[in-house]
């Protein structure tokens, strides 16, 4: 997202922009499959219309938005309990340290490690977010979002891998491509092989297991947090989009943090939603996830050099919303080098 929205705002001030892109597709992480019949999000992501960067877009409305469910079942042991906008009173009748609890629980799928060890400028960032934004899902997945953000794009070069930058060339398996000036819209590690620089980064990694079902499940429209489990969170998410999976059939994604067999995914996914029968779609294993922006940690350069800028999360916040800030201000460092 971070080269997307710096192209685009390059194209809007009138810039020739080239997008050199290794993959089959655009949108880095925020994309999809098509599975049998599955749209499966290459990890579990929901989008944030209350994100700036987002609102900037205008595009939400043209993508078939459907909102995800702003309460939450909460698994602890053997008891279960809902929360959220429309659940408030068990919050209100569960002492503070617990309270912390059952929000760390919730905010260690969002960050993709403990809440405790992140940034509090971050978290505050984020869960303000999540308090005044309805997240949720284009209808065919998240990679429309990708799509339209690249809509307006014409030169967009798919299958180009690029192995490192001189001065204002790009050198790859295409050749080598020469520049104005370059957006280095990647990971930190990616940007560092590239320009052979050395910005200390940490990263989480998560894996997104999809399964389907013909049974019903128990309570489809709340996502399950389960407590002291290996599974961070589980959604129905075919309860938010219907076209997400084949009529008749249920898709849940499911997020870990650690290495779990299939086995015993199933086994608590039996627990969660009440039912044992369970196919197993795909699963994707995502390094670097998320930059893991711990207190005290510095924020990067964002200036290369007089003719190279770097755009990704990792200089904002671990976010869509992170992503295409920093792409937006690359581009803005660029086009003030131009007057």
């Amino acid at each position: 997202l971070a080269g997307l929205q710096a192209a685009r705002t390059l194209t809007s001030a009138g810039i020739q922009v080239t997008v050199l892109e290794e993959s089959d597709r655009v949108g880095g992480r925020v994309t999809s499959d098509l599975i049998d019949g599955f749209i499966c999000d290459r990890g579990f992501q929901v989008i944030n219309p209350s994100y700036p960067e987002v609102a900037r877009t205008n595009l939400i409305p043209t993508l078939d938005f459907q909102s995800i469910n702003p309460n939450l079942r909460i698994q602890d042991g053997g008891s279960e309990f809902l929360v959220g906008l429309n659940h408030p009173f068990p919050l209100i009748f569960t002492t503070f340290k617990r309270r912390k609890e059952l929000f760390n629980e919730f905010f260690t799928g969002v960050f993709l490690a403990n809440p405790d060890l992140i940034s509090t400028t971050v978290k505050r960032s984020i869960m303000k977010s999540f308090l005044f934004g309805r997240p949720g899902v284009p209808a065919r997945g998240v990679g429309e979002f990708s799509k339209a953000l690249a809509a307006g794009l014409t030169d967009v070069r798919f299958g180009h891998r690029v192995e490192r930058v001189e001065g204002k060339s790009v050198i790859g398996n295409f050749g080598r491509l020469d520049a104005d000036a370059i957006v280095i819209a990647t990971t930190a590690a990616t940007a560092n092989t590239l320009l052979n620089l050395y910005m200390p980064h940490q990263m989480s990694s998560s894996t997104t297991w999809y399964h389907t079902t013909k049974d019903e499940l128990s309570s489809p429209a709340y996502m399950a947090i389960p407590t002291k489990s290996a599974i961070v969170n589980s959604v129905a998410i075919s309860q938010i989009s219907q076209s997400y999976a084949p009529l008749g059939s249920h898709l849940v994604a499911t997020t870990t943090l650690n290495s779990v067999s299939e086995d015993r995914i199933k086994e608590q996914l039996a627990h969660i939603w009440g039912t044992s029968k369970w196919e197993h779609v795909t699963r994707y294993e995502i390094r670097d996830s998320l930059p893991f922006m711990s207190k005290g940690s510095a924020r990067p350069i964002i200036r290369a050099s007089e003719s190279v800028v770097l755009a990704g999360d990792y200089l904002q916040l671990p976010s869509q919303q992170g992503a295409m800030t920093s792409g937006r201000l690359a581009a803005e460092e660029l086009t003030q080098l131009r007057r």
